[in-house]
Order: C-alpha cells, then sequence, then structure tokens
C-alpha cells in the first residue's frame, strides 16, 4: 500500500521546499494545500472546510493511482488534519500514514517569508504561536529547520522515514 505523509509546520519552516525536493528525488506526487487555497481564494491566507477536502482527494485519487503522497500544510489542528484525511479514507494511526514537523525560529521564518511586509511578519508571528500548541500526532518525526539547508533536512527525513521502514521507492 501507498504511504502518505504530512508535513507540517509554520509558515517560512520550510516546508514546500522540502516537499518539492524530496517529491523529485524519490518520485512522490506533491500536493500542496496552500496551492488549492491560492487557486480557490487567490492567497494561501483564506482557507476553508473545502480547501482540506480537496487536496484530501487529490491526494486519494494518487494514492488510488498506487502512488506514494507528501503533501505539504500547516496541519496544526486535529481538525484539519482529520478534514485532509477524510477523503482518503485514512486516519493518523494507519500504518502508511506518516507526519513529519518542521520547526523553525520565529524570526528566520519571517525573514524567509515576510522580510519588508510587517503586516504578513505579523501574521507569520502569529502562526508560530500556535504551532507552538500544535496537535501532537504520536510518532512524528520532528526536524529543526533554522540553521539547515533544503537538502540537509531531506537527507534527516529520509534517515527518519527509514528508521520506521519506509521504502522510498
Amino acid at each position: 500500500m501507498p504511504h502518505l505523509i504530512l508535513l507540517r509546520g509554520g509558515p517560512g519552516c520550510g516546508k514546500t521546499a522540502v516537499a518539492t525536493l524530496f517529491a523529485k528525488r524519490y518520485g512522490w506526487t506533491f500536493v500542496e494545500v496552500d496551492a488549492t487555497k491560492r487557486e480557490r481564494h487567490g492567497t494561501p491566507e483564506i482557507s476553508d472546510r473545502e480547501d482540506f477536502l480537496g487536496s484530501g482527494r487529490q491526494a486519494r485519487s494518487a494514492l488510488d493511482a498506487g502512488a506514494n503522497v507528501i503533501a505539504e500544510e500547516f496541519f496544526n489542528w486535529e481538525p484539519y488534519v482529520s478534514l485532509f484525511l477524510e477523503p482518503t479514507g485514512l486516519a493518523v494511526k494507519s500504518p502508511n500514514v506518516l507526519t513529519v514537523t518542521l520547526e523553525c525560529e520565529v524570526e528566520r521564518a519571517v525573514s524567509r517569508k515576510a522580510p519588508s511586509d510587517e503586516r504578513l511578519a505579523k501574521v507569520v508571528r502569529r502562526a508560530h504561536d500556535l504551532t507552538a500548541q500544535r496537535y501532537v500526532i504520536p510518532g512524528e518525526i520532528t526536524l529543526h529547520t533554522t540553521s539547515e539547508n533544503v537538502e540537509e533536512i531531506v537527507n534527516r527525513m529520509v534517515e527518519g522515514l527509514r528508521a520506521r521502514g519506509v521504502d522510498l521507492n
């Protein structure tokens, strides 16, 4: 059965860069929830139930076709995770669902996402405050990304996945 990785973390921690490189390197399908938000609302800052359900349906289609999937989103609250997983028919505790959480220092995230936009910087800071209160998923792999490049982060993620017996190809 194909695997589904939920890659989560606050804005500016490197989720999109890590998911893109990982998907390219291992041939996994990349589902970016922010892309659905941009398509539906014109911005990733606005979301609703259908954004998560629609992205979950994209993941389900890829899984049904036999593809492994890496899905990237904030995923800090259980309802977001549940909405995304609902169309897949999977649960957080399913053996083929894995969670990787990226963490970084808030000011590093601000410098990555909003170096000259104070309004957006406030949004990033608030998201990082919420990240500290995140929905903890047992068995998740947590990686600190502040001082590492994307290649190193992906390599550490791969080590963690392989330690859990995941065949990446």
